[in-house]
């Protein structure tokens, strides 16, 4: 019974010093601690001086960001084998080498090329959303310009009642609308706006939702809700049309 106990305690602290460390919590924790002389007994086992304690703290932040990261890489993976089935397109699991981002322009170059069977115009996506189309293509690398370039424009489709069809472009490089979906359309926030069929891009790609709605002359002005963070990419998935 005692046993017993004493493995439910040692469960307890373990999952609350991992909570801790995930907060960010326990670094300020022991940088208050007062110094621990030789004498103090901090458990049944041993005496750790702070430094030590630090530097265990230390590894399990490790620990848990090598966790986090193979979680991370685990989604893309099943992301990409999700988009297989659905499209019946092979991904190419795409590294990013820089990025190149200013006021209008957004892209970044990839580790793979015409020897992967990249070719330009071919879709890029991360998480089961595009993200962008390639735009350059050399031997072993790739170039790819992301939807919030200025240059950017993306035919897409609503999935509402008309399956409404527009033009996905970048505001400034920060927002993205669509425009050209006459106000006589039916546009609920939330709507799905996905891809529509292009030479080299299938139908039905998720690109976001409807987040906001204003009326123009003639068009509807509608704001994208997207969930992706272009510049903190590492890797995407081009699509092998």
């Amino acid at each position: 019974m005692k046993q017993n106990k004493s493995i439910i305690i040692s469960s307890i602290i373990l999952i609350l010093i991992v909570i801790l460390v995930l907060s960010g919590w326990m670094n300020k924790i022991f940088t208050k601690l007062p110094l621990i002389t030789s004498g103090t007994i901090l458990n049944a086992n041993s005496d750790l001086s702070q430094e030590q304690l630090q530097a265990r703290v230390i590894s399990l932040e490790a620990e848990v960001a090598s966790l986090l990261y193979l979680k991370s890489e685990n989604e893309l993976l099943k992301s990409a084998i999700e988009t297989k089935n659905e499209t019946g397109i092979t991904p190419i699991q795409a590294k990013i080498i820089t990025f190149d981002n200013n006021f209008t322009r957004s892209s970044a170059l990839v580790g793979v090329g015409a020897n992967a069977g990249v070719r330009v115009g071919q879709p890029v996506i991360y998480l089961g959303h595009l993200v962008g189309l390639v735009k350059d293509v050399s031997e072993s690398s790739s170039k790819i310009q992301f939807l919030n370039d200025a240059d950017s424009k993306l035919a897409i489709s609503l999935q509402n009642s008309n399956s409404s069809q527009g033009i996905l472009k970048s505001q400034f490089g920060t927002t993205l609308e669509v425009d050209s979906i006459s106000k006589l359309e039916p546009v609920n926030q939330g709507n799905n706006i996905v891809t529509s069929a292009t030479e080299k891009i299938p139908a039905g790609l998720l690109v976001g939702k409807v987040k906001s709605i204003s009326e123009g002359d003639l068009f509807h002005k509608i704001i994208v809700d997207y969930p992706i963070n272009f510049y903190q990419l590492t890797e995407v998935f081009i699509l092998k049309t």
